[in-house]
């Protein structure tokens, strides 16, 4: 357990809502929260390379992305990655 965070469970739904949130970012070019679907927590970004120095460096320093990561509340995750933008989804 990091940061008191029980294990969380990988979802295909929330994977899948994440896709289309990276289609939708890919069509509009503007980073951001645009198809939810069931998440209720999601952080977007555009990332070439690795995402973890980019979850560590700047989700993490970021208030509501550190927040949402953090969430006591949220049990399930999914994650979409198109070769630009990622987007974390999580209930």
């Amino acid at each position: 357990m990091m940061h008191g965070q029980m294990p969380l469970t990988y979802d295909h739904g929330l994977a899948s809502w994440a896709a289309e949130n990276n289609k939708a970012q890919r069509k509009t070019g503007v980073v951001g929260h645009t198809v939810m679907g069931p998440a209720r927590r999601q952080n977007a970004a555009i990332i070439t390379g690795d995402i973890t120095p980019y979850v560590g460096a700047e989700w993490m320093t970021s208030d509501g992305h550190r927040e949402a990561l953090l969430d006591p509340t949220i049990t399930r995750f999914g994650l979409a990655w198109d070769g630009l933008y990622w987007t974390w989804n999580a209930s």
